[in-house]
């Protein structure tokens, strides 16, 4: 416990391993995509050596690991979901061939960058990582971390999440790493309802989505520079939990959030985002893509199961994102079992 976040009293650890419990975990297939080449130039480098260009394929652009394990929470998610992995990169739900009992995710953005010639300057907290350490434990990029020690205070603030709201111990960490990312999160509680919600669902979510969905918005710029406030960030959340939007549409709202602020409420109805769940609306469009996909309705009634990701998609495609991703999915099985 005294090496923990910033109790450490004397012993110092080199990192902190993430982990999930192998008797609390779902299994599931990751699939780890690359560069298709080996060189970042294979037509130079082809000419170069007087080699076939085919003989600088990356042997490894695409690699699947059938035993891995992940947490629970992630079982009912809808296709296409996107995730942060601990210290891995960033990954999909695969909206074709993932589904419950059978869970694959494809990795979308890696942490390592193997094609840098020189490391990279380090410049306002970020690691410098490049072609010599790609072998490295590389830092996730979940908040933006301040290059300075945690404060007292900070570190007071890290422990009353975990005691008091029940934040897990590495999402505190997270949230506390600076003092404008702690701001937002109480803001953000403040304006969600108080902390008289402590240990509920949106004390977590809110805590989710900054550290988790906030980075990829806000392109490692410190929080003062976003037009983002913590008001508004609760309200994009009681948005998604209310169904009103997909929490894909939420991030899109989200990216906007960032870079011009406003109310969550106003973009959505001037960008017409509103989440589609009417059955009426969502059926005949699903009839209409089952029967413009015979050969594939006659591959999933012959047990390709998987593929009722592909028409779920098809009307999450159809309706930019906008339909209840669970309700499309009852409808659609209905129709391709009825």
């Amino acid at each position: 416990a005294e090496t923990r976040g910033g109790n450490a009293t004397g012993r110092s650890v080199k990192g902190t391993i993430q982990w999930v419990s192998a008797e609390h975990s779902l299994p599931c297939e990751v699939r780890l995509y690359d560069r298709l080449f080996s060189v970042s130039d294979p037509d130079a480098e082809a000419e170069r050596l007087g080699v076939d260009w085919k003989t600088l394929l990356n042997a490894e652009s695409l690699v699947a690991l059938a035993g891995a394990r992940i947490e629970t929470a992630v079982a009912n998610d809808e296709p296409g979901t996107r995730y942060q992995f601990e210290r891995v990169g960033y990954f999909t739900s695969d909206i074709v061939d993932s589904r419950p009992g059978h869970l694959v995710y494809n990795r979308t953005v890696s942490l390592r960058e193997s094609f840098s010639e020189t490391p990279r300057p380090v410049s306002e907290g970020r690691p410098t990582r490049g072609a010599s350490d790609r072998q490295s434990d590389a830092r996730t990029p979940h908040v933006r971390a301040e290059p300075q020690a945690r404060s007292t205070e900070l570190t007071r603030r890290m422990q009353m999440l975990v005691d008091e709201l029940g934040i897990d111990s590495v999402q505190a960490d997270m949230l506390t790493r600076s003092t404008g990312t702690a701001n937002l999160f109480d803001v953000a509680i403040a304006a969600a309802g108080g902390a008289g919600m402590a240990n509920t669902a949106t004390v977590h979510t809110i805590a989710n989505w900054i550290v988790n969905e906030l980075p990829r918005a806000q392109r490692h710029r410190n929080l003062d520079e976003l037009a983002l406030t913590g008001a508004q960030l609760a309200s994009l959340i009681g948005m998604v939990e209310k169904k009103e939007i997909t929490s894909a549409i939420a991030r899109d709202v989200l990216a906007e959030l960032v870079e011009e602020g406003g109310d969550p409420s106003a973009i959505v109805a001037r960008r017409n985002l509103r989440q589609v769940g009417d059955v009426s609306e969502l059926e005949p469009m699903i009839l209409s893509i089952i029967a413009d996909n015979d050969d594939r309705v006659r591959q999933y009634r012959a047990g390709r199961t998987g593929l009722l990701g592909f028409f779920v998609g098809q009307v999450m495609a159809q309706t930019q994102g906008r339909a209840n991703p669970q309700t499309v999915s009852e409808l659609v099985r209905t129709h391709l079992e009825g």
